[in-house]
């Protein structure tokens, strides 16, 4: 997230600033008279002590700031939640009973826990045609014989 490059980018800033003689000029990337960005870098700065920045006032600097927020949703990886959920059934399984396996799978993972079932059984049978890996044939899904799978 933004808030976090700017939090490092001040922390690399002032380690690097302590580290250069006088007489070398100061880094372009943040001016040390400049005030703080945000209200997430100014509690971040309050809890620096001796030079060194705790990783939890980093952590709550990005909590308050939003980190991990709506627009930025990490992506499912559905080609590889429908390998292992075919692995696990033996090789076939219903496209039904598929479906609700891998979509309970993403809903169990802490990155995917906010979205809706509705909108995972959406995105599932959206993508699902898209890869040659897997072979639906009626109502049953199987693993593609090896020459035609190529994605």
């Amino acid at each position: 997230t933004p808030l976090l490059v700017e939090l490092l980018e001040e922390v690399l800033g002032k380690l690097g600033e302590d580290l250069l003689s006088d007489s070398a000029p100061p880094s372009p990337t943040r001016d040390a008279s400049r005030a703080p960005a945000s209200p997430g870098i100014a509690v971040a700065m309050s809890g620096r002590e001796h030079g060194r920045w705790s990783s939890s006032v980093l952590a709550e600097a990005a909590a308050e700031a939003g980190g991990g927020g709506g627009a930025g949703k990490k992506p499912v990886k559905w080609k590889k939640i429908v390998a292992k959920e075919l692995t696990s059934a033996g090789g076939s399984m219903s496209l039904k009973a598929l479906r609700k396996d891998c979509v309970a799978e993403v809903l169990a993972h802490p990155s995917h826990g906010d979205r809706k079932r509705a909108e995972l059984t959406e995105e599932f049978d959206r993508e699902m045609p898209r890869f040659k890996r897997f072979l639906v044939d009626g109502g049953k899904v199987s693993f593609a014989p090896e020459g035609e799978a190529e994605s």
